[in-house]
């Protein structure tokens, strides 16, 4: 280990933790404190913002920095196979049941699926 190494890192990654840089080099985070006073850079890591996947603003969430922006994101309009009216679907439900197999058709109610039970497979009348 090299001391101008440790400033280095620090210069170069300025969010990695005194314990991250120790590990590094097989040293203490303490030892890399030390050395970091000693050259006069900061020993405290930067904290990292956190910016909305959607809009680009900054979060104080994880991803989203709003509900409406997370739903905006993860939910897909598909047309009803029946009357064509547009519904809300979870996108990672779409992919899983068309990855599967299990679900060629999306249906905006129970209504008109039935109606395509029927057209298809001849079960009943439907009023």
């Amino acid at each position: 280990m090299n001391k101008d190494d440790v400033c280095l890192m620090r210069k170069f990654h300025p969010f990695m933790t005194l314990g991250a840089i120790g590990e590094r080099f097989n040293v203490s985070r303490e030892r890399i404190r030390q050395i970091l006073e000693k050259a006069g850079l900061p020993t405290k890591a930067l904290i990292q913002k956190k910016y909305c996947l959607h809009c680009g603003k900054e979060s104080k969430y994880k991803n989203y920095c709003s509900k409406a922006c997370y739903h905006y994101d993860t939910y897909t309009l598909i047309p009803c196979d029946i009357c064509g009216k547009l519904t809300e679907y979870h996108i990672k439900r779409v992919l899983w049941l068309q990855a599967r197999g299990k679900q060629q058709h999306f249906f905006c109610s129970k209504h008109c699926n039935g109606i395509w039970l029927a057209k298809n497979y001849g079960w009943g009348r439907i009023r």
